[in-house]
């Protein structure tokens, strides 16, 4: 399966994710936001032109940084540009909803390339490949690199899906990077001071 983004699925805990999310704004600096884009909070608020709430402006993350959550939709503001391509591409303000990456909502994503399943539980980057305007779908994906620690997700497992069969390689010790995978956040941006020290 090509890239998707991050699509949130479930809780660590087997229930379903009940499709809690935040609105936000992303400002026309940045060229192109996509569903499924991992975002991070960019510091700035904007006054919606739609109803004059004040919305947290996102930023596209970056490998490394904390993770606020993923793009699952996007909201057509007043401007004709945004009606007749609300994800934005152009560059135009436009709003969106937000999956926060609480530490235990897991995300579905494919990787960059194959994964050992030994491999399971270790920590990965996002590469944050940005979407086009020709298909405006994501291109984040999961980085193959793992680490211990000072990486934003975990690697928890494989969708349990029959369409995954066709894409394990080797039996069930080699995933292919058509695979999708499920992780959760293990740096999220949001509750530093619960998750942080000084507790």
């Amino acid at each position: 399966m090509a890239a998707f983004g991050f699509r949130p699925v479930r809780l660590m805990n087997g229930t379903a994710w009940n499709g809690a999310i935040i609105r936000h704004s992303i400002l026309s600096g940045v060229a192109i936001a996509c569903v499924g884009d991992l975002v991070d909070l960019a510091g700035t608020a904007s006054i919606s032109p739609i109803d004059g709430s004040i919305l947290a402006d996102l930023s596209i993350a970056t490998a490394g940084s904390r993770i606020y959550g993923a793009i699952t939709g996007f909201i057509p503001t007043t401007s004709s540009t945004n009606l007749d391509n609300p994800y934005g591409a152009t560059g135009a303000y436009r709003e969106c909803y937000v999956a926060l990456a609480e530490p235990n909502l897991v995300f579905e994503c494919v990787a960059n390339s194959a994964l050992v399943t030994s491999a399971i539980g270790q920590a990965y980057d996002p590469v944050c490949t940005a979407g086009t305007a020709t298909t405006q779908i994501s291109g984040n994906v999961l980085d193959s690199t793992a680490g211990s620690t000072g990486k934003s997700f975990q690697w928890v497992g494989v969708r349990n899906d029959p369409a995954n069969l066709a894409t394990l390689v080797s039996g069930t010790t080699l995933v292919a990077n058509t695979t999708v995978i499920e992780v959760v956040c293990v740096e999220p941006s949001l509750f530093p001071t619960q998750l942080g020290t000084g507790v």
